[in-house]
């Protein structure tokens, strides 16, 4: 028998039930993005209040990292077991809905409100007039930067890609021999995170990946090759040896102590990671800001990409 999965957001996402035998208690596992300790605590805690409501369940919630979490999730469709919620992202919702392996999520949308769910993310997951997901945290990728260099060094902010990587050179330090004391960009290299910025930046340089028309990829045409060699250029002056090894969290660590002068893919745990690693006195506004992201040579306006997770 077909198993489906519901992908939910976290506020809303133990509201449903697994299956088990009679008399057995019925099982949901869930698998969420949170890896933090007092957020998996927190995932747990609700856990324990919604058993307490519903005695004939059992909730098995998991924090994975977002850069395994699409590969687990592919992985336990094929062997026949995938959790019975899951966190993900629009795109996700979107694959998962066409394969038919998604319920819809109606009562749920209804049970929270549908106005009550943010506006600029409502028709997320929404398919033929129905709910498949409900989005719980939309947010804003950011450029963040050491705003206390930046006025040091009396630059400018960068409008195009050829600005932001003299800016990004302009934001590294070298010690007396000569050695990169602090780089001027970290990236993450989970493939997963390279494909949201590759996305991002063919549509800051008014490019598209697919053909709207044929569906066919783009990927040898003008806007999206600039992209690759916007990529190219990041690698070979402002970017640390060995970035591709990075993961997510690496890149707000090495903007937090010093090791890079700005992220490109900054989130809301960018100003925790600050919080938490910063030198003692600068995890404030006067040291990290965010600036406007630039646009591509064949672009004439930036992009930044709303990442809601749905559940």
């Amino acid at each position: 028998m077909r198993r489906w999965i519901a992908i939910m957001g976290v506020a809303v996402l133990l509201a449903a039930a697994g299956t088990g035998w009679a008399g057995e208690k019925k099982v949901v596992r869930v698998w969420h993005t949170e890896t933090e300790p007092q957020t998996v605590a927190a995932m747990q805690e609700i856990a324990n209040e919604f058993e307490k409501l519903h005695p004939d369940i059992s909730i098995r919630p998991e924090g994975l990292a977002w850069g395994d979490l699409e590969a687990k999730l592919t992985a336990a469709l094929a062997a026949g077991a995938p959790p019975e919620a899951s966190h993900g992202q629009a795109f996700t919702c979107a694959s998962f809905y066409h394969k038919g392996l998604l319920r819809d999520q109606e009562d749920i949308a209804n049970a929270v409100g549908k106005d009550n769910i943010f506006e600029v993310a409502r028709n997320l997951c929404r398919f033929d007039g129905k709910y498949y997901g409900v989005t719980h945290s939309p947010n804003t990728n950011l450029l963040v930067y050491r705003k206390d260099i930046f006025k040091q060094k009396g630059l400018q902010p960068p409008e195009t890609w050829d600005d932001f990587i003299k800016v990004a050179q302009a934001m590294m330090e070298r010690d007396a021999s000569g050695r990169v004391t602090r780089y001027g960009l970290s990236l993450p290299g989970v493939p997963l995170f390279v494909n949201i910025l590759v996305a991002e930046l063919t549509n800051a340089n008014g490019g598209r990946l697919f053909d709207l028309k044929t569906g066919r990829p783009t990927f040898t045409e003008k806007p999206v090759v600039e992209v690759l060699d916007f990529y190219k250029k990041l690698n070979d002056t402002v970017l640390p040896p060995g970035w591709l090894g990075h993961g997510y969290l690496d890149t707000f660590t090495n903007l937090a102590t010093g090791k890079a002068a700005m992220v490109y893919q900054g989130h809301g745990r960018s100003a925790g990671y600050i919080e938490k690693y910063a030198p003692k006195g600068q995890g404030t506004p006067e040291y990290f800001g965010v600036l406007r992201k630039p646009h591509g040579p064949s672009g004439k306006q930036t992009a930044a990409r709303l990442t809601p997770s749905p559940g």
